[in-house]
């Protein structure tokens, strides 16, 4: 139910709030950096189970709290800890009653922006001056007078070692928590084709097994199939030891931004002006974004969709494989790893 590694003498106990998904609680670490360099301060954490391993070698962290489900598996348990304030990163129905059980506690919410990017989607215009989710989720500190510190995403991996190829490799991220975020395996073999110099190797969910293993039969390459292989912690050590990563827009992109690897971010349905680009420490910049320039259809939703509403999906089928080629070969050639 909980796990705690700090037994410190404190002034001020926090509860931070994000139930999902992957790479929106990447995002929320630097709150949790930010909100830690205070003197005095102790740091819980509420999320879903399956995503309890992205805290959990955390060290700015003392105690985990997670549901499966419904909040009502922690409230007792969140009732006893007299929590100074709750900071509230994700602000939906299940934090509303949080907040309702927790009455008598501060409670202080990011601004999602919600409204306004509905109204890109339907408009197909862009932000003019894009906010990067990480500047909402820092917002939420002003009450103490916080400030972001430049310092990055934070991803803290295990002292255990897991196998990975002595020789260099670009990783291929083949999953997406949704259809239109994802790459076509058609366009997978292409890029491949393009590094058919390189090893590769590919991680995903069990549902990506079978396009690895075609794209292993199919090309070139010396590929490695991961896919439904890994946790999330052994595949953040694979993207660690990576010479560069490509991917969609994934909680895998912003574990690669949080080890400060070389990324190339291929977007669909979705747009980075959302406020999803791979974040980097304050003067760093190692991510090259491809996407389908004026497609009228882009963006085609805030978060993705389940299928492509006009049935060609040009935003992922007219990426443009020699961008990719050249920009990974820049980024190669820089040896950022």
């Amino acid at each position: 139910m909980d796990e705690g590694n700090s037994f410190r003498m404190i002034h001020k106990k926090y509860l931070i709030v994000r139930f999902s998904a992957m790479g929106d609680i990447v995002l929320t670490s630097p709150v949790v950096r930010v909100l830690s360099a205070r003197s005095g301060v102790e740091i819980h954490f509420l999320t879903k189970e399956i995503y309890r391993d992205l805290w959990k070698e955390n060290p700015n962290i003392t105690k985990i709290y997670t549901i499966k489900k419904e909040i009502n598996e922690v409230i007792t348990f969140l009732k006893n800890e007299n929590y100074t304030a709750v900071i509230d990163l994700h602000a939906n129905i299940r934090t509303l009653l949080l907040q309702f059980f927790l009455w008598n506690i501060p409670f202080y919410k990011m601004k999602k922006g919600s409204l306004l990017r509905w109204f890109y989607v339907q408009t197909g215009l862009k932000p003019s001056v894009p906010k990067h989710i990480v500047t909402r989720y820092i917002e939420t500190l002003n009450f103490l007078r916080l400030k972001y510190d430049g310092k990055g995403l934070d991803f803290f991996l295990p002292d255990e070692k897991f196998w990975v190829p002595k020789k260099p490799y670009i990783l291929f991220v083949m999953g997406a928590g949704h259809f239109t975020k994802r790459i076509p395996l058609q366009k997978w073999k292409q890029i491949a084709e393009a590094f058919k110099q390189y090893r590769i190797i590919l991680i995903g969910g069990e549902e990506e097994i079978d396009s690895g293993n075609i794209l292993t039969e199919q090309t070139e390459n010396e590929v490695i199939n991961q896919c439904g292989k890994l946790s999330i912690l052994s595949s953040a050590f694979y993207i660690s030891k990576a010479k560069l990563v490509i991917t969609g827009d994934t909680g895998m992109m912003h574990i690669a931004a949080a080890l400060r690897k070389p990324v190339i971010s291929i977007w669909g349905g979705t747009i980075p002006e959302f406020g999803w680009l791979p974040f980097y420490p304050e003067g760093m910049n190692r991510n090259v974004s491809i996407q389908v320039e004026n497609l009228s259809c882009r963006p085609c939703s805030r978060f993705g969709r389940s299928d492509c509403p006009k049935k060609h999906f040009r935003c992922m089928n007219d990426i443009s494989v020699n961008r990719i080629s050249e920009q990974g070969e820049i980024l190669l050639k820089n040896n950022y790893s």
